[in-house]
């Protein structure tokens, strides 16, 4: 006759196993959370310079001056934004809407996702320890290329993003040159 012995786990063993899957789960939850929020800022982090792009571009493409502004007048990014033609290079949509001058070229879907922030701030210090303040500029909402793709201002545009929930999460300074070249300036920032 055969033995037929009982395999399988015993209870203990099953309690061992699911308290050392939770203590794994535990120490490895804060580093995916953070690298989900990395990636949704370096998502947004493209997306916004995509629009940025986009703006350039049809300025050029054009031959007239074209707008990239914050979304419902606000001073802050992360509500969405629109690129709409500018003829007369104030950064604002007229009453009275034409081919030259308010168009919409395209828009962002709404609201960023998540908890990032994008905001116009200014550069100061010098290399490597340049500080990013937030802008009191009066156009700090929007930003005009001209016909050759050149940034309207007389002095480079820069836009910080963050995560305004999770600190340890490395922010992103995008800057536009005033000759309109749009570029990463930063990806190790420590955000306030």
């Amino acid at each position: 006759m055969k033995s037929s012995a009982a395999r399988g786990f015993t209870l203990i063993e099953l309690m061992i196993t699911v308290a050392m899957l939770a203590i794994l789960l535990s120490l490895a939850a804060p580093s995916f959370a953070r690298m989900l929020a990395s990636n949704r800022m370096a998502t947004q982090t493209n997306e916004f310079t995509a629009a940025l792009n986009l703006a350039r571009l049809e300025a050029v493409r054009r031959g007239q001056s074209v707008a990239i502004r914050a979304d419902a007048g606000g001073t802050t990014f992360q509500g969405g934004w629109k690129v709409f033609t500018d003829a007369n290079d104030d950064g604002a949509q007229p009453g009275t809407i034409t081919a030259t001058d308010g168009t919409v070229i395209r828009e962002s879907g709404g609201a960023l996702g998540g908890n990032t922030t994008i905001a116009r701030v200014t550069r100061g210090g010098t290399a490597p320890n340049y500080t990013y303040t937030d802008s009191a500029a009066t156009d700090r909402m929007y930003v005009v290329f001209n016909s050759r793709g050149s940034n309207n201002a007389s002095a480079a545009a820069f836009f910080r993003i963050c995560d305004s929930n999770d600190t340890a999460v490395r922010g992103r300074i995008v800057q536009i040159s005033t000759v309109g070249k749009i570029s990463l300036d930063t990806n190790t920032l420590t955000c306030p």
